[in-house]
C-alpha cells in the first residue's frame, strides 16, 4: 500500500511537469521517487524477512506449517524490493501517456523472474516447485498455510 502512495504522488507530480514541458523537473521527481521506492522496498524486504519466523508462532498453527510459511515468506519478500521500483517507474511512465511500456516491461520481468526462481539459472539457486503430501498436490502447501492463518481470526 505504501508503494501505491509513492506511485500516486509520482504520477501527479510527473503529469504536472510533463504538461508544462518541464522535463528537468519531471526527471528530478522521477529519480527522487525511485530513490524513495528503493528505500521502502529494502525496509519492507528486511522487515518481512526478519518477521517471517515470529509471524508463524501465532497461536492456532497446525504442526508442520511453520517451515512452509517461513520459506514462502522469505522467498516472496525479495519481490517487494523490485515491486516498489517497478510500480513507481510504471506510474511515472503512465503520467507521460506511455501505457504500453510499463505493461511490456512488467510482463518480461515477471517471466524472467519466475523462470529464475523455479529453474535457477546462473548463480541463483533453483527453488523449484514442491508438492505437499496431502491433497492433489496443486497449491496444497499454500492452501494449508492460508487456511491455518484464517483459523486464527475465527478462534479469537
Amino acid at each position: 500500500m505504501l508503494f501505491g502512495l509513492v506511485g500516486a504522488a509520482t504520477m501527479a507530480l510527473v503529469a504536472c511537469h510533463w504538461g508544462d514541458a518541464e522535463h528537468v523537473q519531471e526527471n528530478r521527481v522521477t529519480n527522487t521517487a525511485l530513490r524513495l521506492a528503493v528505500v521502502m522496498g529494502l525496509v519492507a524486504t528486511a522487515g518481512i524477512f526478519s518477521l517471517s519466523g515470529p509471524f508463524t508462532t501465532l497461536p492456532g498453527r497446525p504442526p508442520g506449517v511453520s517451515a512452509t510459511v517461513i520459506r514462502y515468506l522469505r522467498i516472496d519478500t525479495f519481490g517487494h524490493f523490485f515491486l516498489a521500483m517497478i510500480l513507481t517507474d510504471a506510474t511515472a511512465l503512465r503520467a507521460t501517456a506511455d501505457m504500453k511500456t510499463p505493461i511490456f516491461v512488467m510482463g518480461i520481468l515477471n517471466v524472467l523472474g519466475s523462470t529464475t526462481l523455479v529453474y535457477g539459472p546462473g548463480p541463483v539457486p533453483a527453488f523449484g516447485t514442491r508438492r505437499h503430501r496431502g491433497g492433489d498436490g496443486r497449491h496444497a502447501g499454500q492452501r494449508r498455510a492460508v487456511d491455518s492463518y484464517s483459523n486464527v481470526s475465527r478462534h479469537q
